[in-house]
């Protein structure tokens, strides 16, 4: 019948995080959020059918990943579950709870994610893992000074840890820094060329500011390590226009 459907309502528990989208590959703010799907009359909710949580909605593409807030607590209680275990079998290593962290923040649950936090931090005080596991929650509670002296500090521990590196400069891109975050991307991409987001993240940087030279070169990087991206016609076309724009030949 006409005038009949169903729609969200409510919004509890939103986070966002600046990340790559997974279904568009544009940066952006992605925001997840906990909502009632309904039966709705004219637009008028009638009848709850469904409690969900939406996962890294993106306002470019507006897709997202939706899943029973039943489920999302069932994924949180096992990632705690896994890091205390991890914790326990594994005393001298914080990878296995520190991933758990990532997890939680990825389901946008950063209370959780800190009380892993806590845990972390009692077994490893001075860990450069743990210190980026702080400042990637910082980051999600929008501390960012709190998130950019943790990922300093995890840089001093651990100079030659390109993931710390990484996440340094794509924090200082977001607070506004370009120059510094740009040497530590372009540092990434020269020593660890596998970790590819930081090339994507150069990239994304070198296109809007018109670096077409510099783009060329982290693209053509970029297709080395991967070969794949020359099958892939958006990555094609930017990099013709990257490089008739920096006046190379194509």
């Amino acid at each position: 019948m006409n005038g009949i459907g169903s729609h969200y309502y409510g919004k509890k528990n939103r986070t966002e995080v600046t990340d790559w989208c997974d279904h568009c590959g544009r940066r952006a703010t992605l925001r997840s959020y906990d909502t009632t799907e309904c039966i709705c009359l004219l637009f008028i909710p009638i009848i709850p059918i469904g409690k969900w949580r939406i996962v890294r909605e993106c306002p470019l593409c507006t897709m997202h990943q939706r899943l029973r807030r039943k489920h999302v607590d069932a994924l949180i209680q096992e990632a705690v579950d896994d890091a205390a275990k991890n914790l326990r079998e594994h005393p001298d290593n914080p990878d296995g709870a520190a991933e758990a962290v990532g997890t939680c923040l990825g389901l946008g649950r950063p209370d959780t994610a800190e009380e892993i936090l806590k845990l972390l931090q009692r077994q490893f005080p001075s860990d450069a893992r743990v210190l980026m596991a702080e400042g990637a929650i910082r980051s999600q509670q929008g501390r960012t000074v709190e998130a950019e002296r943790c990922l300093r500090r995890a840089v001093e521990i651990s100079p030659d840890d390109p993931v710390a590196h990484y996440a340094l400069g794509e924090l200082l891109l977001d607070e506004g820094k370009p120059a510094e975050g740009i040497a530590l991307l372009e540092k990434v991409v020269k020593t660890a060329p596998d970790l590819v987001d930081a090339g994507n993240l150069l990239m994304g940087v070198y296109e809007s500011d018109g670096n077409w030279t510099e783009l060329v070169g982290v693209m053509e990087e970029v297709a080395r390590i991967d070969p794949g991206n020359l099958e892939h016609k958006p990555f094609v076309k930017l990099l013709k226009k990257a490089r008739r724009k920096a006046g190379v030949a194509v």
